[in-house]
């Protein structure tokens, strides 16, 4: 469900990646110059956006000028989450949108996944253990151990599938995902070059 009325939040101020920063904690560096890109009249969908990674892959984009259809889990706590990231994006280039979803309810899951018939980048950041934190696997039930499946796994797996097929959902080209990044480190460094074969001597 969308959270209230002043979720949608407008250009008014202009602000760039830099400013991004302060606002998520530091999460993200700064980029280089050369490295800025645009986003401006994008689509962009972030699952697991009321805080951490999640949050700081919202507000970049929204920096950079995307619009960005932002959720998180069904609580009051996440809906209070979103709210104040929905607040963090207040000024930003783009616009950003806030909701929550139910990422153990299927139905759920591709209805958010279709809240956009065109979207350029698909963000899965939604993910944890249902509260059992810290605590033998074994200890946890059928069920528990069901839904975390279903927040972590199957939820990307319907997400992508849904958007799979809208081939014309990226711009004429179909969905590039991008699903739940591993670590803060993800944000920071770019992925190893490949590795060049060593001709023969």
């Amino acid at each position: 469900s969308a959270i209230g009325p002043d979720a949608a939040i407008g250009p008014d101020v202009a602000i760039g990646p830099d400013a991004v920063v302060a606002a998520t904690g530091a999460l993200l560096p700064a980029l280089p110059r050369a490295a800025r890109i645009d986003f401006q009249d994008k689509i962009v969908l972030v699952s697991g956006a009321g805080h951490g990674i999640g949050r700081a892959i919202a507000l970049a984009f929204v920096a950079l000028g995307a619009t960005v259809e932002a959720c998180d889990g069904p609580s009051e706590a996440a809906a209070a989450e979103m709210a104040e990231t929905a607040g963090l994006a207040c000024g930003a280039r783009g616009r950003m949108h806030v909701s929550t979803v139910d990422f153990r309810d299927g139905a759920a899951v591709r209805t958010w996944a279709q809240t956009r018939q065109h979207v350029d980048v698909l963000v899965l950041c939604a993910g944890g253990v249902l509260g059992h934190v810290g605590g033998p696997i074994e200890e946890a039930s059928e069920e528990a151990w069901d839904a975390i499946f279903d927040v972590n796994a199957k939820a990307a797996y319907l997400a992508v599938q849904v958007r799979r097929a809208q081939p014309t959902s990226i711009r004429g080209s179909a969905p590039k995902p991008v699903c739940e990044p591993p670590s803060p480190f993800a944000l920071r460094y770019a992925p190893p070059r490949r590795c060049r074969r060593q001709r023969p001597h």
